[in-house]
């Protein structure tokens, strides 16, 4: 369904939402089932029931689980529960049967050794336990302690489970493996200093955990490419099932793919014309070259970023965009992530700690420069990271972007909506980017339409995601394709094109999701202001953005009933 047609559907139904009943008070019955869930799944409250060892019966209890609770959740009587409950049953039924499908049929824990190499929570893409000062340090070691204790078994049990070479997946495994030793030998043995009384068990489990891992590094460089091939294409059918049952989309891969591709050309158009209206004769792609060269030096690229982020909430008060109710003193902040993430990304990570009731403030954690890299290294990341793309891409990272996200959802008593996210949540983020920043007045006033051109670019990007997230898995795209096109066209360098789009084949109907969610949104914007001239109100977009901010980051088929049902109920 194209976006027109899903936003006419949209408005000839605004009268006529569904009309089941619902109850008076929450059922204690389904809220216990989202505390199991987030307890399970999230980490939430007591923790899941087993501990990740990495081992095959650690990964069968999980798809068991989640089938218990899709079994238990079909068991709730819709009947009894109330409005808002209905939505997130309809939400984490989605979910569990998304899990459900990749524990059954993808089951990347036979084939993707990045599985068993992320360690958060010790080492997280906003701090985690090693850096995040919002915890006493003792109890921050302890948590440490326990987990490490785990981590040798994970790396021996990967070894056992990693039946399937995937060739693609070998290097990317490695410099993440790497990263993961880094950490462990220089981070973890410094904090072991602020904690005297645990420091020497501190360091003894260190040991062993470095141990393994150099264990581990030595199994994918020697035994894992001597196990049978297989490929990391899921296929036109778990694809289409994703789009459906987690992100309540009636879209097929297909028709995504041919979507993403007609979008594509059509802004490969309105780069062009954005760089008429620069108006001094050089086309987008020159353009683009000139902005890349000015850039922030190695000393002052951190500082730069922390100085648009520190922009972005008094520019939105000025602008009564919306409400921000956190953070009066502006501490959100650019700031490092740890080097392992180096290895993910070329960019970094916006949002905030998620928790219930958290009012820790927001941030964008920066991928940071490597010293051993050389100057021609240094100069392509900082030509990367230039004044043009940090003041295009802020507002989208911290405030109003995921910074905000975070701490809306922090403070929504839905506690389903606190910890899941979907895709809403980057699409919003493509709105502030693409529609508030530069409508808005955010650019620097003799920089306008030169830094248009970048945001135009950056769309552009995101066009790119929807072709090859749907077409590599479809068979349509290959790798190599996919890297020509973020190379030639989006203008990415070629280390970090690899980057993105090597990060597509280890997920599916992930990355692109959000480029068409922002085209919903639009859709629901425009409604929402049908509807309040249909009831004879003034509608006015702090208002919007406050309800969407408020609903949470559901899918936008349920976020449009709740922005509905509220405007019927006020």
């Amino acid at each position: 369904m194209s976006i027109l047609r899903w936003a006419a559907a949209s408005l000839c139904v605004v009268f006529s939402l569904p009309s089941q009943t619902f109850g008076d008070e929450l059922d204690p019955g389904f809220e216990a089932l989202v505390d199991t869930y987030l307890a399970e799944f999230r980490g939430v409250g007591d923790g899941p029931s087993m501990t990740n060892d990495g081992s095959a019966a650690w990964f069968e209890n999980r798809l068991e689980k989640a089938r218990e609770l899709l079994g238990a959740l079909h068991a709730v009587d819709r009947k009894a529960l109330s409005f808002d409950q209905d939505i997130d049953y309809r939400y984490l039924e989605g979910i569990l049967k998304s899990r459900i499908q990749d524990g059954e049929k993808v089951q990347y824990w036979r084939r993707d050794p990045t599985l068993y190499l992320r360690i958060e929570p010790i080492v997280s893409a906003r701090g985690g336990l090693l850096y995040l000062e919002d915890r006493p340090v003792e109890e921050r070691a302890a948590t440490i302690i326990t987990i490490m204790k785990t981590l040798p078994d994970r790396y021996a049990n990967a070894q056992t489970n990693l039946q399937v070479y995937v060739p693609l997946w070998l290097k990317p495994s490695l410099g993440l493996l790497e990263g993961a030793i880094e950490t462990f030998e220089s981070d973890v043995a410094r904090f072991a200093d602020r904690v005297p009384a645990r420091r020497q068990e501190l360091l003894a489990e260190n040991e062993k955990v470095l141990s393994a891992l150099r264990g581990f590094r030595d199994f994918l460089e020697n035994e894992w490419p001597k196990r049978p091939e297989g490929d990391w294409r899921v296929g036109a059918e778990l694809f289409d099932a994703r789009m459906r049952e987690l992100y309540h989309v009636d879209l097929d891969a297909e028709s995504f793919y041919q979507w993403g591709r007609e979008q594509y050309a059509e802004q490969l158009r309105v780069l062009e014309r954005a760089a008429e209206r620069v108006g001094d004769g050089r086309d987008w792609r020159q353009i683009e070259r000139d902005l890349q060269d000015d850039h922030p030096s190695e000393e002052t690229m951190l500082q730069a970023f922390h100085e648009q982020v520190r922009r972005d909430r008094p520019w939105l008060l000025e602008n009564d965009l919306l409400t921000i109710p956190w953070d009066e003193e502006n501490a959100a902040a650019a700031v490092y992530t740890p080097a392992y993430y180096n290895k993910l990304t070329f960019t970094g990570f916006g949002g905030a700690p998620r928790a219930a009731g958290s009012t820790f403030p927001g941030a964008v954690m920066l991928a940071p420069i490597d010293p051993d890299w050389s100057a021609e290294e240094k100069e392509r990341f900082l030509r990367s990271h230039n004044y043009a793309f940090i003041t295009a891409l802020m507002p989208h990272e911290v405030y109003p972007g995921h910074g905000l996200i975070a701490l809306y959802d922090n403070h929504n008593p839905r506690k389903l909506r606190t910890y899941e996210s979907s895709y809403s949540n980057q699409a919003w983020c493509y709105y502030v980017e693409w529609i508030l920043t530069p409508d808005f007045g955010y650019y620097p006033e003799d920089k306008q339409d030169e830094y248009r051109v970048e945001m135009e670019r950056l769309k552009l990007w995101r066009y790119a995601r929807v072709i090859y997230d749907a077409g590599m898995h479809l068979g349509k795209v290959s790798v190599d394709e996919a890297v020509q096109m973020m190379t030639d066209d989006v203008m990415f360098a070629e280390p970090y094109s690899f980057l993105q789009v090597q990060g597509s084949t280890h997920g599916y109907a992930r990355t692109g999701i959000a480029t068409w969610g922002y085209h919903q949104f639009m859709a629901l914007r425009d409604e929402y202001f049908t509807r309040m001239y249909l009831m004879g109100r003034k509608g006015s977009l702090k208002d919007f953005h406050d309800r969407v901010l408020k609903i949470g980051t559901l899918p936008y088929a349920l976020m449009r009933e709740v922005l509905l049902h509220q405007l019927n109920e006020a």
